[in-house]
């Protein structure tokens, strides 16, 4: 059958989102102090956190983990687009009543976003890019529907860089091998099937007209290799 691999990753992937994923992640762990500290990594590149803005974007928010460490709320909208389905109510219970009231879920394809062009002042995306089938498509449509002089933020980890995989395998895979009935190997080889150093030569490419600054965590030195995380900073600069 053409579609059986497709079938079975669905399958798969499902599995461990809707049970494995909040408990391996975001239960207290090491994994959850680390996703904190993606979380707030990407927050800290904004330009102006004082900044006014309209509405801002965020794309593979899943059930609303990065919201809680938003900084700034726009004055419009905030939306979260998602592939999955996600608990609205859920998420809104979570956040501050001021955030709530500006949420909209959107759910969507990445490589398709459902907006004109420059509609968002800010559009951000944590760990995404490892994930999509076409992650060119995907930088694309990011650009495309921010405004001129809006901002963009890509946080990444550094798979499969050396220190990001000394962490796989002395601390997630131990821990996710207890509580998920497939391997953890097969999930990360299904998961992350784009690799860190073409993500970042894309994102070069794409936004090669802009301001383009990409930063290194938790080490400062430039080296995906040596660090956990990446987050690429863009303003864009140029209209076409």
């Amino acid at each position: 059958m053409a579609n059986a691999s497709k079938a079975l990753k669905s399958k798969i992937l499902d599995y461990y989102y809707t049970s494995v994923y909040q408990e391996y992640l975001f239960s207290n762990s090491l994994q959850s102090k680390g996703i904190n500290y993606f979380e707030k990594q990407l927050e800290r590149v904004w330009q102006d956190t004082k900044l006014k803005i309209a509405n801002t974007l965020e794309i593979g928010s899943g059930q609303g983990e990065h919201l809680p460490y938003v900084k700034s709320f726009p004055s419009e909208g905030y939306y979260c687009l998602d592939i999955r389905e996600v608990n609205a109510d859920r998420i809104k219970a979570k956040v501050t009543p001021e955030l709530a009231a500006i949420l909209n879920f959107v759910k969507a394809d990445a490589e398709a976003i459902p907006f004109s062009g420059n509609f968002f002042d800010r559009v951000l995306s944590t760990c995404l890019l490892h994930h999509v089938d076409d992650p060119l498509q995907v930088l694309l449509e990011m650009r495309r529907v921010t405004n001129l002089n809006g901002e963009i933020a890509i946080a990444l980890p550094t798979d499969p860089g050396i220190l990001n995989q000394l962490v796989k395998r002395f601390i997630s895979i131990p821990r996710m091998r207890r509580i998920s009935k497939y391997d953890p190997r097969l999930i990360y080889a299904l998961e992350h099937q784009n690799h860190i150093s073409g993500l970042l030569e894309l994102i070069k490419f794409v936004f090669q007209n802009d301001q383009l600054k990409i930063y290194y965590a938790p080490f400062r030195i430039h080296s995906w290799n040596l660090n956990l995380l990446c987050v690429a900073h863009i303003v864009k600069s140029d209209s076409e």
